[in-house]
């Protein structure tokens, strides 16, 4: 039994361990590589970004004739619109910590930060895709417009096994009849008089640009449709997310753009993971000093705490600021209260004169189920303050609750079998898991 539980003991140890180094420092598989540490988003208070001003111009700015001014509702609802439509591009390339701000009536200031993983290293490119229109039509051998943008329901970017790129795309109800009755008409029509060229054809027609063409031979009546096109993959799965995000009604265009350094300083970062790590050190030596092996016990989960915290901010991409920092250190006590539950209830049934493996046995599931309930209190306050706080509130409460469900996890398929196993190893090692039971008490 004791062999047994060594073994285990051994196996558990080094596998949170060798998960610790792999998630921190990263390895390497030949051509692939685990790097959970540079996927981390981080806001622009710790890593810096590009700011950037986006203006909504007026039809009534251009010469074009019959072009009119906004009215102050049109304005009012473009605005809205646009800073929605720009909201979710951001949200799909992965920028959920960026920020939008009116300035003005028409000006719109986004704060972005950029990551070694983010979508846009390049200011010019972030620029660019918020300020296209994203208007997408089908249109005739006449260039008249057949289908207009509002009547794409969806469109989606593929690529075949032998490497050719297509937009294929579904249209409205309004747009299946529309379409069915312009092919129908499209596939009759013959060779032009005037260059003898082929004049029964669609093409995909974006923001200025033909992007694809084909032929049509008969109606088509399903309200779908797959057009081969040479753009690259990249920028086909880019104009992809644009379209289906819904187009501006208005023209935007950008006014300005720099570089942004991190709001708390260039060295804020590193001074804030300097004081984590001392932390969880502190933290650690406290728990082993104040409950011996057991305490070493609840300090190895802590560490396995830490690391199952940073996989998950990597796979997650939720962005740390500075609150989210503090989250995510409250979350680090949290996991160490949550633990020393498990240990206490141990504690507990040893000093009541149990033997030390059924103590272990009651007390640590007793323990368990503390954490389990008081976790699940935590996560419904901050869960609260999810839905009704400001930005810096809620991503305090998101990475927090992160930190708060890893922790319940850890507590409970960590620590409770470590201190098991423990327990298993040195069954008649009484002095050494708190003193003495008379020291102790």
């Amino acid at each position: 039994m004791k062999l047994r539980s060594l073994i285990g003991l051994v196996l558990v140890v080094a596998l949170v361990f060798a998960g610790a180094y792999a998630v921190v420092f990263g390895v390497s598989f030949g051509m692939y590589s685990f790097e959970p540490m540079r996927a981390i988003s981080l806001g622009m208070d710790l890593q810096g970004g590009t700011s950037a001003v986006l203006r909504i111009k007026d039809p009534g700015e251009d010469s074009t004739e019959g072009a009119t001014p906004l009215t102050e509702q049109e304005l009012y609802d473009a605005q809205h619109e646009v800073l929605g439509i720009m909201r979710a591009r951001l949200d799909e390339k992965g920028y959920t910590g960026a920020t939008l701000e009116m300035q003005g009536d028409r000006e719109i200031r986004v704060n972005l930060p950029i990551n070694e993983t983010s979508a846009f290293r390049d200011a010019d490119q972030i620029v660019k895709y918020l300020a296209v229109k994203g208007d997408l039509t089908i249109r005739d051998s006449d260039d008249n417009v057949v289908i207009p943008s509002s009547q794409i329901e969806f469109v989606v970017a593929q690529e075949d096994s032998m490497g050719y790129r297509y937009l294929s795309f579904s249209l409205t109800k309004e747009g299946k009849e529309a379409f069915e009755k312009a092919t129908a008409e499209i596939a009759e029509r013959g060779i032009s008089q005037e260059d003898y060229s082929n004049r029964n054809y669609i093409k995909l027609h974006y923001e200025g640009t033909d992007i694809a063409q084909a032929t049509i031979k008969s109606a088509i009546e399903t309200g779908q449709g797959s057009v081969q096109t040479n753009i690259p993959m990249y920028q086909l799965e880019e104009l992809a997310q644009v379209v289906n995000n819904r187009p501006y009604s208005v023209e935007v265009e950008a006014t300005e753009m720099r570089s942004v350094s991190p709001a708390l300083g260039e060295n804020a970062l590193r001074g804030m993971m300097i004081a984590g790590i001392a932390g969880l050190l502190a933290l650690a030596l406290a728990m082993i000093l104040c409950y011996r092996i057991p305490g070493l016990m609840a300090a190895i989960s802590l560490l396995g705490h830490t690391a199952l915290v940073l996989l998950f901010l990597a796979i997650s991409r939720l962005q740390i600021t500075a609150f989210g920092m503090a989250g995510l250190f409250v979350g680090a006590l949290c996991m160490a209260a949550m633990s020393l539950m498990v240990v206490n209830g141990f504690k507990k049934e040893f000093l009541a004169g149990k033997a030390p493996r059924a103590a272990a046995k009651s007390g640590c599931g007793a323990g368990a189920k503390r954490v389990f309930y008081a976790g699940l209190a935590l996560c419904a306050a901050l869960l609260v303050f999810i839905l009704f706080g400001v930005y810096e509130l809620s991503s305090f409460a998101f990475a927090a609750g992160l930190s708060v469900i890893c922790a319940i996890l850890c507590a409970v398929i960590l620590t409770q079998p470590l201190v098991r196993l423990m327990v298993g190893t040195m069954p008649d090692g009484n002095a050494i898991y708190f003193g003495s039971k008379k020291e102790a008490e």
